[in-house]
Parts: C-alpha cells; sequence; structure tokens
C-alpha cells in the first residue's frame, strides 16, 4: 500500500516509510450533508438535496528525526503559501487538500521520535483517480497517469472507438485538444464537445468539466482564456456517463480524454 502527500511542486511524504508512521487517522469516514422540508406525509419531512460541505481530517504521525518533522512541515506549507492545494494518496486515489496545523503531543528525547497530529481540510471532498485515454489522427492508446507525450504502441483506429467509465456514476473529465487544428470537436456517447478557435503547432486546449473552465496553453506556457470560444450549442462541461461511450471524431488532431471517478472514501484494499 502506499500512502503519501505531495506537495505542488512534487515534493512528497511518504507515511509508509521508516521516518513517517501513521498510529491513527479518521481520514477515510466521511458525511453527506441533506436540506428537508416538512411535509404532510407518513413521516412529516421530506429530503429535498443532498450536497458535501469542506470536510477536515486528524491524523496522528510518529516522526522518527527533526529533520523529518521539518521537511513534513516545509513540503505542507509551501501549499499554503502558493495558494494551491496537494494531493493526499491512498494507492493511486487522491483527497485534494491542504495540511493547515500539525499540533505536538510530546517528545520522547531518547528514543528521538515526536507524536504530532496534522490536520487535513478540504473543500472538494472527494477521492479521486484518474484514467487517461489518448487518441490521435488514427490511434489510440489507453494510459493511466498524465503527460503530455506519446511513447505507447497504438492499435489501429477508424475515427471511432470507445471509453468504458467504469464508475458506478457520471465522471467529470479533462480533455485535452493538441493542435495544430481548427474548431476541434469530439463526440463521447453521442454528446459534443468543441470549441470554436484556430489551435497552431505546439499550442492545446484544455476542457476542465469540474472547474467548468477552457484555456489555451501556448509554446510558451502562457495560458489564455478560451471560456467564450466553447460551443454553445451543447454543454462542453457535461461529465462522462457511466458505462461504455463512443468516441467519434474527424481525425484531423490528437487529444487525450481523463476520466476521473470520485467516491465519498477509497476503495478498499488489501494491496
Amino acid at each position: 500500500m502506499k500512502i503519501f502527500y505531495q506537495n505542488n511542486f512534487g515534493q512528497k511524504i511518504d507515511f509508509m516509510s521508516r521516518q513517517y508512521k501513521i498510529s491513527s487517522s479518521d481520514l477515510l469516514d466521511y458525511a453527506w450533508e441533506y436540506d428537508s422540508v416538512n411535509t404532510t406525509g407518513v413521516n412529516g419531512a421530506k429530503i429535498t438535496k443532498l450536497y458535501k460541505e469542506m470536510s477536515s481530517h486528524e491524523i496522528t504521525v510518529s516522526v522518527w528525526s527533526y529533520e523529518a518533522l521539518n521537511r513534513l512541515h516545509e513540503t505542507a506549507e509551501r501549499d499554503i503559501l502558493a495558494g494551491m492545494p496537494g494531493r493526499f494518496y491512498i494507492n493511486d486515489q487522491y483527497l485534494s487538500c491542504y495540511i493547515i496545523s500539525g499540533n505536538k503531543s510530546y517528545t520522547e528525547y531518547m528514543s528521538g521520535f515526536l507524536v504530532t497530529q496534522i490536520s487535513l481540510v478540504s473543500d472538494y471532498p472527494f477521492w479521486c483517480r484518474e484514467k487517461k485515454y489518448q487518441f490521435s489522427m488514427n490511434r489510440v492508446s489507453e494510459e493511466a497517469d498524465y503527460p503530455y507525450d506519446y511513447p505507447y504502441g497504438y492499435r489501429s483506429y477508424l475515427e471511432q472507438d470507445e471509453v468504458n467509465n467504469e464508475h458506478y456514476g457520471e465522471s467529470p473529465f479533462r480533455l485535452c485538444l493538441y493542435g495544430p487544428c481548427t474548431n476541434p470537436a469530439v463526440y463521447i456517447g453521442g454528446h459534443l464537445y468543441k470549441i470554436n478557435a484556430d489551435l497552431t503547432e505546439g499550442e492545446y486546449a484544455l476542457i476542465d468539466s469540474r472547474l467548468r473552465s477552457i484555456k489555451r496553453v501556448k509554446k510558451t506556457g502562457q495560458e489564455e482564456n478560451l471560456f467564450s470560444a466553447r460551443e454553445k450549442s451543447s454543454d462542453v462541461f457535461k461529465p462522462i456517463a457511466a458505462g461504455k461511450n463512443t468516441v467519434t471524431w474527424d481525425g484531423s488532431f490528437w487529444f487525450d480524454l481523463i476520466l476521473v471517478t470520485e467516491r465519498s472514501e477509497p476503495v478498499w484494499s488489501l494491496s
């Protein structure tokens, strides 16, 4: 099993290493909030809405050196100063969060370890797992990580294939469209995802359904807001339905589709 925190600068705190050991945690607990109204029915009330509030969690950790304690603090604090949440991982599932406090309970000077209770807070309390599908002008492959490259072998492609969303519900996504292309459009499960813009060689456009954002990333790394270039006749942020979805496009450009499955608790596993 892998349990670690990773900040936005690629620094990790490995809670399965000899430097850090988790002794207790409520990290796997969750709760849905609800609104209700009084009714004249048998039960006298009806739930009208279910939703998630911000969540907080406590983790008690034994830290086996002052150097390791400093590293934990600095790794977490960099995200706070940058205003960007890090990710707490259990295997390949992550919770987007900040580490906002560390309360030291006692120090064993003879044995050299310190016990600290760290607090996490998340404004998006879902455990996420990402799965990437890569499409080229005539080929498609599947890969679980998310680099913008194509080092894989591909199978033949005739401008139509399908992606299988194995989640029990619909999934948000990121759709990355690579230039050069004009007004790139993709049908997924019969639904149109399109932007009305020209992308030059080396540029890409990124549609993020959860953030409801569309941006162009230029060769220089400079970003441009393309929200107004979305195809307004179809909801380009519509989540991907559960099950098998046919994917169709004109074959004139490359693109990646990254499905994000969300759970209130991570998948339980012995490994």
